[in-house]
């Protein structure tokens, strides 16, 4: 059942309960004050003379009777008392089920939007300000994984405790739901500066959390939306604050930023790439482009690299733009599974020898449950060797999950798919972690290879991925060569294999063949050593 209809279902049935204990309290009250009335009224003489009736009428029983009434009236009370307070405390159940967080005792989304409208509707007749901040924990996923749900939920309670401490009597803090809290601040006194408590919350984060004799270090993102100024309705500025939240976890950890206009063009930007995402496979809009990756030792083509590409309303939208989005709102799932499918299929005239396609993995890809499979499936359906593919994934994607992620990593290298880590050396992963992982190939971050400093440090950087991969029985892949100058540098390091501009843009499928690299014998020549 949705949860508004449970709520209002229960509101019905406390009614319903209301009315009959007010029945029946109301019966035996009429009782009790019939007779007490009747008693006090005529005085004694009634009572002396019903007396004397009873005792000529001994065998009617009539005193019997009127104390059998009597009591049942004072029972009748006594459960219509009773009744009443569990039907009270029934509706503050009712109450603080549909309107409070059950982890923190704090106000949630329904409350909080609730006392957001009273709060505009006074501001409005009074003509002053309101304030809403959106706080998101930052990293939390990690507090989850590294101490467990129940603890992330004592935790979630230590920060609404500690912010709640931190407001005055007049503001709100409210959960929304996960690991976010809205904060409303009425700011009807001139002196007030709604500065004051984000600096607050913000020093605050310097103290640890004490969970389950565990000091948490945890940090907090903060967007700041003003009513009148950035909206004047609830959702307007819940929406406004979500999006400066946003750019404040774009510029750093712990940081809180404020609602401006380019953020409101940035938040609808975000929104058409969202909606157009969703119908991209329907409509067609994705294609792939392939860049080949090359071995200047022997000469040969040795691989592709499938790129994705998005074609919307006409308009090229860059894969730096789109993939962020389609990893926040989980559709690079879907989408990471087309890309899977569709590069194995084009690819598969090309899979000669030893070549392979190499595909691009997402973080959420990996952490499926479903994925070794999905992959051992795209093989089959399309009947090439494992060996041909080589899944390209992220530091950072080996970072949210290690054990699992080398599990999965472990089965499809027993496939005989190969693995490498791509834009190695950017995602801070631990090298001692490295010799555990089932991995064949590492790729040099473009940014190494095509800018340098006086002291040569990126070289250095390069120099260095070639040692441990030698140690480790590892291939080296340099990504992004653009010049002459970046493969003479490389070869003199001993790395061989290249994939960049300076050899091939990435093209559509139907174009591989028109290369000139790619003849007949489908090979190049050997560069100079």
């Amino acid at each position: 059942m949705p949860k508004r209809a449970q709520q209002l279902s229960q509101t019905h049935t406390s009614k319903r309960l209301r009315r009959a204990a007010r029945f029946e309290l109301a019966i035996g009250v009429v009782v009790v004050v019939a007779l007490t009335f009747t008693t006090t009224y005529f005085e004694f003489e009634l009572v002396e003379a019903l007396y004397e009736f009873t005792r000529s009428h001994e065998s009617w029983d009539l005193d019997e009777l009127l104390l059998a009434l009597l009591w049942i009236g004072m029972v009748a009370v006594v459960y219509g008392v009773r009744r009443m307070a569990d039907i009270k405390r029934l509706n503050r159940e009712i109450s603080i089920n549909a309107y409070y967080d059950p982890i923190t005792d704090l106000p949630n989304r329904a409350l909080a939007i609730e006392r957001l409208n009273q709060m505009l509707s006074s501001a409005k007749r009074r003509q002053h300000s309101v304030g809403v901040l959106f706080l998101d924990f930052d990293n939390f996923k990690v507090v989850n994984d590294t101490y467990g749900h129940a603890q992330g939920d004592m935790l979630i309670k230590s920060v609404g405790d500690r912010l709640l401490s931190q407001m005055r009597q007049e503001d709100t803090v409210a959960r929304l739901g996960g690991d976010e809290f809205v904060i409303l601040l009425d700011l009807s006194d001139s002196d007030y500066n709604i500065l004051h408590t984000v600096r607050r919350i913000i020093d605050s984060q310097r103290i640890p959390h004490i969970v389950a004799e565990h000091e948490i270090m945890l940090n907090y993102s903060i967007g700041i939306a003003v009513y009148p100024e950035d909206g004047d309705a609830p959702d307007a500025l819940l929406r406004a604050a979500d999006a400066a939240m946003y750019k404040a976890k774009d510029e750093g950890k712990g940081q809180f930023h404020l609602y401006s206009d380019d953020i409101g063009e940035a938040l609808e930007q975000r929104y058409r790439l969202e909606s157009g995402l969703k119908q991209a496979i329907v409509a067609n809009e994705f294609y792939l482009v392939f860049q080949p990756q090359v071995d200047l030792k022997t000469g040969e083509v040795i691989g592709f690299e499938a790129l994705l590409r998005w074609l919307h309303d006409d308009e090229l939208i860059p894969p730096g733009v789109f993939i962020e989005v389609a990893e926040e709102t989980r559709l690079i799932e879907t989408i990471g599974h087309w890309v899977l499918d569709r590069a194995i299929q084009e690819a598969k005239p090309w899979l000669i020898g030893d070549r392979v396609i190499a595909v691009n993995i997402s973080p959420k890809q990996l952490q499926r449950s479903d994925f070794v499979r999905s992959v051992q499936i795209a093989i089959e359906q399309h009947g090439i060797k494992p060996t041909s593919l080589e899944l390209e994934i992220t530091e950072t994607a080996l970072l949210t999950d290690f054990e699992n992620s080398a599990q999965k990593l472990a089965a499809l290298q027993e496939m005989g798919v190969k693995i490498a880590i791509d834009d190695f050396g950017t995602g801070y992963s631990s090298l001692g972690r490295l010799k555990d992982l089932h991995v064949d190939k590492l790729k040099i971050d473009r940014s190494f290879v095509v800018s340098s400093d006086a002291r040569n440090t990126n070289q250095k950087i390069i120099q260095a991925t070639l040692s441990l991969a030698e140690n480790l029985g590892l291939r080296v892949i340099a990504e992004g060569v653009e010049t002459q100058e970046q493969v003479e540098m490389l070869q003199q390091m001993h790395c061989h294999q290249m994939q960049g501009y300076y050899f091939a843009k990435p093209v559509p499928a139907a174009e591989i063949s028109g290369l000139d690299c790619f003849a007949e014998k489908q090979s190049i020549a050997p560069l100079s050593q």
